[in-house]
């Protein structure tokens, strides 16, 4: 059976809220924010993915389609 499990979605025009409510803005808009799949800042690609993993630490991906769909757990 396929465990079923909600999907929390932030509108792009958001984005900004949720990363300052994580205290992430300004490593963000500094460039220091870098995606945890392809190690490039973020800013430079776009916001793409944040999610809590099972250590309950925050992960960020780019908005390439290789690291949005990465689990973050490869190589």
């Amino acid at each position: 059976m396929v465990e079923r499990q909600a999907i929390h979605a932030v509108h792009a025009d958001d984005h900004e809220e949720l990363l300052e409510r994580l205290g992430l803005l300004e490593s963000f808009k500094s460039g220091e924010l870098v995606c945890g799949n392809c190690e490039r800042p973020v800013v430079e690609h776009g916001l793409g993915l944040v999610r809590m993993n099972d250590a309950r630490e925050i992960e960020v991906a780019c908005a390439e389609a290789t690291c949005r769909k990465s689990d973050g757990r490869e190589g």
